[in-house]
């Protein structure tokens, strides 16, 4: 027992100085017990009965040693990213919602650079708003109008590009 003993005190104690004539594991345990390395991302977690975790490492070599775990929580949903195609031709959606309280979302295309303009005029033909006057690339623009301070009825929103121009209908109902 008592050679039993001594061989487990050795382990336990004398390994680490030995280690420290080769390249030190730092934040490591050996035997029973546990502890974590983090990194920005990731992180590693060693567990009862692992022998040693911990990281080394000079110029030219880098080990981790223990089980990975994901120190920002589970990825369970992932966006994809907008589709970067060029449009084909001058195009003015329909707004949404319509008809809408207080806001709205008017989307265009562009299939090439243009100097564009989009307007909201009221039912009298006043312009009542500018939201984009500026030279865009190629590309699908989404713009929101908070129509918030203006009185309910029906508003036209008009797009000069190139040489396109258009005019749709929306709804305000308060």
């Amino acid at each position: 027992m008592k050679q039993k003993i001594f061989f487990l005190t050795l382990v336990l104690f004398i390994t680490p100085l030995v280690m420290n004539a080769q390249n030190q594991i730092k934040s490591s345990v050996v035997a029973n017990g546990g502890t974590v390395l983090t990194g920005s991302s990731n992180k590693i977690a060693g567990t009862v009965g692992q022998s040693l975790i911990g990281n080394t490492g000079n110029q030219s070599n880098f080990i981790k040693s223990g089980f990975w775990e994901q120190a920002n929580g589970l990825i369970t949903d992932v966006e994809v990213p907008y589709n970067k195609t060029i449009p084909k031709e001058f195009k003015l959606f329909q707004n949404y919602p319509n008809p809408f309280n207080p806001s709205t979302t008017i989307q265009f295309s562009l299939p090439k650079e243009s100097f564009t303009k989009l307007e909201i005029f009221n039912a009298l033909g006043e312009k009542v708003s500018t939201l984009v006057s500026e030279m865009l690339s190629p590309g699908v623009y989404k713009y929101k109008w908070d129509a918030y301070r203006f009185s309910s009825g029906v508003y036209f929103y008009r797009i000069i590009a190139d040489n396109f121009v258009q005019t749709k209908k929306l709804l305000l109902l308060k």
